[in-house]
């Protein structure tokens, strides 16, 4: 019995090991799925005040709507650093969407945020302004990263529960036999299970935006 339980042990090691190696890398390097793009905005108007004076002089209108949600906008005016990370666009704000503003003729990149479930999403877009008023719609990039700190839990714990399992099969320095051995065999696999479900929940999901410019 004792050598039934020893052969089995140096077969489940190896073999959970390795799986629980395999699962940790490729949770560590997966690509995120990508979602259906929406479809392009309609060629519709929000339903916001326009002002009654016209634009100052070299400056034009736009309405601006986000699709997903009332969303923070503002224009990018420059660049800000954050230690050595690449430079991120710096923003003046302009307006919460849907909303009109009166902006410089010419190309100006417009930064988005917005906030759905507690969870914010930020996302840029370039609207051309000029004499003629003009609406810009957008449906937002969306980026969803779950936490991978439930996966690498379970799957430590996974881990400790074949480590028992082998030690009592071999060993028992732990003390608790082959029973216990079977019993910790069968808890590493469950958890070994419930790790392969929440690694793929953490897998990032995102979906590309579209946008659309047109005359009001």
């Amino acid at each position: 019995m004792a050598g039934a339980m020893t052969t089995l042990a140096h077969r489940v090691g190896p073999a959970a090991g390795g799986a629980i190696a395999c699962m940790f890398v490729a949770c560590a390097a997966c690509s995120p799925r990508y979602l259906p793009p929406p479809a392009t905005p309609s060629r519709s108007v929000p339903s916001v005040s326009l002002p009654p004076t016209p634009p100052p002089p070299g400056h034009g209108r736009a309405v601006i709507d986000v699709l997903d949600g009332p969303a923070d906008v503002e224009v990018a005016v420059g660049e800000r650093r954050y230690g050595d990370s690449a430079a991120a666009p710096a923003g003046r704000w302009l307006c919460r969407a849907p909303c009109v503003v009166d902006l410089s003729n010419g190309s100006h990149e417009l930064l988005l945020r917005l906030e759905i479930d507690g969870t914010e999403y930020l996302d840029s877009g370039v609207v051309e302004v000029g004499p003629v008023p003009v609406v810009y719609r957008r449906a937002m990039r969306l980026e969803h990263r779950p936490s991978p700190w439930p996966f690498a839990i379970v799957l430590g714990l996974s881990a400790g529960a074949f480590y028992t399992a082998i030690d009592a099969f071999t060993s028992d320095r732990l003390g608790v036999g082959a029973t216990g051995g079977v019993v910790s065999l069968a808890i590493g696999t469950g958890l070994l299970g419930l790790s392969v479900y929440l690694g793929v929940r953490a897998i990032p999901e995102i979906r590309e935006g579209r946008e659309a410019q047109y005359p009001l």
